[in-house]
């Protein structure tokens, strides 16, 4: 008998709910202010008409009924005013925490890519092992890193501040330059040690060649040692035809192209708009700038059909996520690394 009671109070109740609709409830719960200034205006002109109606044509009866619907009227007018100074001030604070978080979005893309093009520089430039070790350490790791996290920042971003199409084919785009990055950093775990080794015994070659070629000079270039100077300066060194120099841009050369031999490695240093580089990395950077400053789309170069089956790789990744049936193997960047980068095993970390 007690159940029975208590489901019929809680059927009652669930009916008392049903009687105001929806779209009522979520307004009332928005706008509580308005609503009570409404009532109570409400409330007052309701008074209004009473007292005039009581006291006829007394004065203070009109003058009472006069002065209540005079502040009736204030107050939904004020009310009003009210509302919508906050809805605009609402509308400048949303607007500024969306353009926060865009522009904070922007800037460290900006740096991810100013990081990967220097290093492409310095690697280029000194032509080393050593310079290649830092710029991977310091500089395409580190930038990895950064992709992974705003990725991240991505998925559990409010839909007031990026539009759910517009964030998944940001996340989609930079999956793509964590995959072009992946391949420079899966080279650099597999084939650095080598290359440090050889970079080793190429500096040993260098100290030998330079003593000797020294040596050399001083024999045959007696009558150029000012025997008050301390040291040759490295510019008669050079100049010597003796001195050693082609052996060790023999040892130099034989290194660098040990590096250049590295998978995807040669594509990164290349400054040409055919490269990999530029279509995996660079036009994808590219386009999560136009997403975020919310540009028209350009021309795209990336496959459209490629693309979608993209997207829909990653809607399927994000369900598996949800129902914790993620494996390893669902992995967006492994299979662009795979497909647009032809490198199997996947990221050093996803």
């Amino acid at each position: 008998m007690v159940s029975s009671n208590l489901n019929g109070r809680g059927q009652a109740k669930g009916k008392g709910k049903g009687l105001i609709p929806e779209w009522l409830r979520r307004l009332i719960l928005q706008h509580k202010l308005l609503v009570i200034l409404l009532t109570a205006a409400l409330l007052l002109i309701a008074a209004s008409a009473i007292i005039h109606r009581i006291s006829g044509q007394r004065i203070w009866g009109n003058e009472v009924s006069k002065s209540l619907l005079g502040l009736s009227f204030t107050i939904i007018i004020g009310g009003l005013v009210t509302i919508l100074i906050r809805n605009v001030e609402a509308d400048k604070l949303k607007t500024t925490r969306v353009k926060e978080f865009r522009d904070g979005i922007l800037n460290r893309l900006a740096k991810v890519f100013d990081d990967v093009d220097v290093a492409r520089i310095l690697i280029t430039s000194h032509r080393s092992v050593k310079t290649y070790g830092e710029a991977i350490r310091g500089r395409i790791i580190p930038s990895s890193v950064t992709l992974y996290d705003i990725k991240r920042s991505l998925t559990s971003a409010q839909v007031d501040f990026i539009k759910l199409e517009d964030r998944n084919h940001l996340r989609v785009h930079i999956h793509y330059m964590l995959a072009y990055l992946a391949v420079l950093i899966a080279g650099f775990r597999d084939d650095y040690i080598e290359l440090s080794n050889q970079q080793y015994l190429h500096e040993g070659y260098k100290q030998r060649i330079r003593e000797g070629a020294v040596e050399l000079f001083v024999e045959q270039n007696q009558e150029l040692i000012d025997p008050e100077r301390d040291a040759l300066t490295s510019t008669e060194i050079i100049n010597s035809d003796n001195n050693g120099t082609s052996a060790l841009n023999q040892l130099s050369e034989n290194l660098w192209n040990s590096l250049e031999a590295l998978p995807h490695l040669r594509d990164f240093l290349i400054d040409n708009h055919e490269s990999s580089y530029y279509h995996i990395f660079i036009y994808h950077y590219e386009e999560c700038k136009r997403i975020l400053k919310e540009q028209k789309e350009s021309n795209r170069h990336t496959e459209p059909d490629e693309f979608k089956r993209y997207l829909d790789q990653l809607d399927e990744i994000d369900k598996k996520s949800q129902e914790g049936t993620l494996l390893e193997s669902d992995s967006l960047v492994k299979l662009i690394m795979e497909e647009k980068l032809n490198h199997k095993g996947g990221p050093v970390f996803a």
